[in-house]
């Protein structure tokens, strides 16, 4: 396939360490929309719950007990245990496979537009028809992401083996602690593994 496009670095971009930012790129979005003849909104909407999920997959607390402030990492938190030691769980996102990265920041992208548009699949492994969905949706931003998906690379479509193990979209997220403390880094062999009943 000649033109990819995939979301990151053409379309936005999460950036980890100290600043933690997530940048939206509007001419990319501008050329991508006229390009592929989706709506830009949709775009930039699908776009920007992408790379939160890629935030999410390094910032988000696995456990705390402590506020944190707005300058705080969420990795970089200690809690106590039960036997009164303290540990954290860094994020190991650098060292994770670009395919359990993408696939991650997909799947979450994908469930959470699929949920938009229905809360009670919170806790369903089968997943109704994506086509009742699209034509509910229109030319919404599950549209724009599966037609979008449908031009990026292998690495941007790994999410789709992972909604076909059948787990539901807790049963994946849950997955998100062993993903990040996975030395030397996440694999998708063990992303895998951690799916299977």
């Amino acid at each position: 396939m000649q033109n990819r496009f995939d979301t990151d670095e053409l379309l936005g971009q999460y950036y980890p360490g100290q600043g933690c930012e997530v940048v939206i790129y509007e001419r990319g979005l501008r050329y991508c929309s006229e390009t592929l003849n989706l709506p830009k909104l949709a775009l930039r909407e699908l776009v920007i719950v992408h790379e939160l999920a890629h935030w999410l997959s390094d910032q988000i607390p696995l456990q705390h007990y402590a506020p944190i402030s707005n300058h705080g990492r969420w990795s970089d938190l200690r809690y106590e245990t039960a036997d009164g030691s303290t540990a954290c769980h860094p994020s190991r996102l650098e060292q994770t496979e670009k395919e359990v990265h993408e696939g991650w920041a997909q799947a979450m992208t994908f469930y959470s537009l699929l949920l938009a548009y229905e809360d009670r699949l919170r806790n369903s492994t089968a997943h109704p028809s994506l086509k009742d969905y699209v034509r509910r949706d229109g030319r919404g931003s599950l549209y724009a992401f599966l037609e979008l998906n449908d031009r990026q690379s292998a690495t941007y479509r790994v999410w789709q083996d992972i909604v076909a193990l059948g787990r539901t979209p807790r049963e994946v997220a849950c997955t998100l602690p062993a993903l990040r403390v996975a030395e030397p880094g996440a694999t998708m062999a063990l992303w895998r593994k951690l799916l299977q009943p």
